[in-house]
């Protein structure tokens, strides 16, 4: 079985002074899909995020870092702010991390952040995590088990 070849890509693949880039001749050769880093929580905008999604021809996702402690609203405010997605671009939530916040607190940003942006967008955005994480929210939120 053959999977489809994917990259992330963020400010981290630049050189800070910007003269080393990702070739995009090559990714877009080459990869079936592009995650773009948009932002973080209410503030923080990937200042390579616009360069990158320009130079994308392959199906592209926009990711955003979530803070559980921050306004849901705020954060997906300034998420649709950085994108304006297409009808096949697709957005992604990335939760990972806690901040010493509760499950429960995670869980209901979480779920204010998606209801936003399905309301601002017609359709519900991917959520993002890494297995180990979600299963030991899993494992101790009354809701999922």
């Amino acid at each position: 079985m053959s999977f489809p070849l994917g990259v992330d890509i963020s400010a981290y693949q630049f050189s800070s002074d910007g003269k080393r880039k990702p070739n995009f001749d090559v990714i877009n050769a080459k990869c079936k899909f592009v995650a773009v880093r948009a932002g973080i929580s209410w503030g923080y905008t990937d200042r390579w995020f616009s360069y990158s999604w320009q130079h994308l021809t392959v199906p592209r996702m926009a990711y955003h870092v979530i803070y559980p402690e921050e306004s849901a609203v705020n954060q997906m405010q300034h998420f649709l702010n950085i994108v304006s997605p297409t009808a096949t671009d697709r957005l992604v939530l990335d939760v990972e991390l806690d901040h010493g916040q509760t499950k429960m607190k995670i869980t209901d940003t979480l779920v204010r952040c998606l209801e936003y942006v399905r309301e601002r967008t017609g359709r519900y955005p991917i959520v993002y995590s890494r297995a180990g994480w979600i299963l030991s929210c899993k494992r101790t939120c009354p809701i999922c088990r």
